[in-house]
């Protein structure tokens, strides 16, 4: 753990599974991750994978990442494609309502996966001026409510989309039939949705907005089932989907 890293007054670190760290906020009542799947496991295998694969003939990937939180989602889809040594331009674009958090991650213990990427410069242009670019990549974080950033967005431009809010339970308006046809709206039609939730009024919520909903589990079972949303038929190789059609 970096001892520099000065902990936001509604953050307490976790330790998960994988050695990596989460961490506790307060407000929510909730960590931002499953800390017996792993921080940055769970990050790689519910949304990064699942994401990559739907996307993998395209050479830019425009992402939405509900919510930028800790950075994991978007941290692990610039080490992905590092590592891959894929040469896909990534655009994404994040909301985040806690305006204090991202200028308390430039010592988060990320981790050693991470070590790969300009973490510090990253962190340091998306605190200085939201956001973040070179050759290959644009990150832009907004600090606004999901549920206002939604409607700027315009409809059809998001490829792959990181449902990733804290749970419908402490989150719900972010889980809603509304923001769900929001989702929608704004998903191309070739898109994917990720997310950790196998809530079945989640699902239901997503069906009724039109989407294609999967139970979505790896093939090693290297973490827990979750579900992927798309306007098409999905074909993931390294996941078993089972479709989910419950009225």
């Amino acid at each position: 753990m970096n001892p520099n890293f000065q902990t936001p007054s509604n953050l307490m670190l976790k330790s998960s599974a994988d050695g990596s760290f989460s961490a506790y906020n307060e407000a929510f009542d909730e960590c931002y991750h499953s800390l017996k799947d792993g921080a940055l496991q769970e990050s790689l295998y519910k949304h990064i994978i699942p994401a990559f694969s739907a996307c993998e003939d395209l050479q830019e990937i425009t992402i939405l990442d509900i919510c930028f939180g800790l950075g994991y989602n978007t941290l692990t889809s610039l080490y992905y494609r590092q590592i891959h040594a894929l040469p896909t331009r990534l655009v994404i674009y994040s909301p985040e309502i806690d305006h204090t958090l991202i200028h308390n991650l430039k010592n988060f213990p990320y981790p050693k996966e991470f070590d790969v990427l300009p973490i510090q410069k990253i962190l340091t242009a998306l605190t200085n001026t939201d956001t973040y670019q070179d050759t290959n990549t644009y990150i832009e974080v907004r600090i606004i409510d999901a549920c206002e950033y939604i409607h700027t967005i315009t409809t059809h431009s998001i490829d792959v989309i990181y449902q990733d809010a804290f749970s419908p339970s402490k989150n719900p308006a972010l889980w809603s039939k509304e923001f769900f046809a929001q989702l929608y709206r704004i998903l191309r039609p070739n898109g994917i949705l990720t997310t950790y939730s196998q809530s079945s009024s989640i699902r239901k919520n997503a069906l009724a907005c039109g989407f294609l909903v999967y139970d979505c589990t790896h093939k090693d079972k290297l973490v827990r089932s979750g579900s992927v949303m798309s306007k098409s038929a999905l074909h993931l190789p390294h996941y078993h989907l089972k479709p989910y059609n419950k009225a």
